[in-house]
């Protein structure tokens, strides 16, 4: 068996290579991206819209049409996951995991290249406490930060859902991810997908 350990920030994650089991004791932050009402201008929106830039002042999360950021009729941002629905097209909120309503967690590259199977839209199962929950991995973070899940995901685990002020600072949370392994939530199966970053 191919066991090998990255480490992530301080985090060690353990990585089954053969049979794609990666675990890791973390936080969570809360990753409010491809929320309907995550992201809009002059602070409108469930999160900080600077968490839809880079340093450099690039957009990152969020659509942009000709450099700025798309704006729906409804007066918010539409906000982006890794996992796409092919279906819809770029511009409509649908074809981005909605993270009031879908438990999904966030990984960073490392993660996702340390396995031969498809990461994104794998099985993960998420520990806190007495509580368990079935989610997807469904985003992807910065290479140096571990421990993201959705608004959805943290009301599961009786979490703050607030991406501005939600979310666990301890490492007490425990992450299961099946690569490879497809997972079936509220109805909806999710197809794996490469990674295209």
């Amino acid at each position: 068996m191919a066991t090998k350990t990255l480490q992530i920030g301080k985090i060690p994650v353990t990585v089954d290579q053969d049979n794609g089991i990666i675990r890791f004791t973390a936080p969570m932050t809360i990753d409010g991206d491809g929320g309907l009402h995550t992201y809009g201008p002059n602070g409108k929106g469930r999160d900080d819209i600077k968490n839809a830039m880079t340093k450099d002042g690039h957009w990152v999360g969020i659509v942009t049409v000709n450099g700025l950021p798309y704006l729906r009729p409804d007066g918010y941002f539409v906000s982006t996951t890794s996992y796409q629905r092919a279906e819809f097209s770029v511009c409509d909120p649908k074809r981005y995991l909605d993270a009031e309503t879908v438990p999904f967690i966030a990984v960073p590259p490392q993660i996702i290249k340390a396995v031969p199977q498809i990461v994104i839209g794998s099985r993960v199962i998420v520990r806190h406490g007495d509580l368990t929950a079935v989610a997807v991995v469904g985003d992807v973070g910065p290479s140096y930060h571990l421990g993201e899940g959705s608004e959805a995901l943290a009301k599961l685990l009786d979490i703050d859902p607030n991406p501005r002020s939600g979310g666990i600072e301890k490492a007490v949370l425990t992450y299961e991810i099946h690569a490879g392994t497809a997972v079936t939530i509220k109805g909806e199966t999710f197809e794996l997908q490469r990674y295209q970053g």
